[in-house]
């Protein structure tokens, strides 16, 4: 039986970044809580109890007077590590395994968007730098990096589910995107660039020119308009 090569195969290309961006970051699985771990996890009672987390998911993602004044919102990593919470405790070694698996998986997201635009080659290879970056450690060995972890996922998800739709697409991928971009916005608020990139993407694989721009809008002001209306409720709230 032989395998299919990563030169060849999207599948084996994603598998075996994940792979390696997993083996790059396995040491950090033995790693405490360290700097703001401590304040946002250990010594935050609303995300200590199934019983207080609904109520965290409503207050600032850092605890106490400070969280006010800083004005972040993060419900949607709030939650993720309120349930880690709940089952591993003040124990470290969850969150760091939840860390490299999400950035594992992350990675293969890059490696499948990348093959929506360019050769399997050079989406493998995309994949590749991604994986290994080390822009990416603090994200991955501080158990609060998962923030920019479960954002990005959603985000890489939200293009993938937009490139690989029709030019028109339907109500079901559009609620789909929404959802995507509403989960990744809830994790870290800096997936508000969502719609630019949409634009960007877009314009890479259509080769849009300002002619071109009446056509456009009138298959993607789905996209577009729920996109709008999930970032604005969310800055709202």
């Amino acid at each position: 039986m032989t395998l299919a090569s990563p030169l060849r195969s999207v599948t084996v290309a994603a598998a075996t970044v994940a792979v390696l961006a997993a083996a790059v970051h396995v040491n950090s699985l033995p790693n405490d809580f360290a700097y703001d771990d401590v304040h946002i996890i250990l010594e935050n009672p609303g995300i200590q109890s199934l019983e207080t987390l609904p109520g965290a998911l409503t207050e600032p993602y850092w605890p106490g007077v400070y969280g006010r004044e800083l004005g972040l919102w993060r419900p949607a990593t709030t939650l993720l590590l309120g349930l880690q919470y709940a089952v591993a405790g003040r124990d470290p070694g969850l969150y760091h395994a939840v860390n490299v698996l999400g950035h594992a998986a992350t990675s293969a997201l890059v490696v499948v968007l990348l093959s929506l635009l360019l050769s399997v080659p050079a989406a493998w290879a995309g994949g590749l730098v991604f994986a290994v970056h080390p822009v990416h450690v603090e994200a991955v060995a501080n158990v609060i990096g998962v923030a920019e972890i479960l954002s990005t996922f959603f985000y890489l998800l939200a293009c993938i589910l937009l490139l690989r739709g029709p030019e028109r697409p339907s109500w079901r991928r559009v609620a789909a995107i929404g959802l995507c971009y509403a989960l990744a916005f809830g994790a870290k608020e800096s997936a508000v660039t969502l719609p630019g990139v949409v634009l960007l993407l877009d314009s890479a694989r259509r080769r849009l020119r300002p002619k071109d721009l009446g056509p456009y809008l009138r298959d993607r002001w789905p996209v577009y308009a729920v996109l709008a209306g999930v970032a604005t409720t969310l800055l709202a709230l």
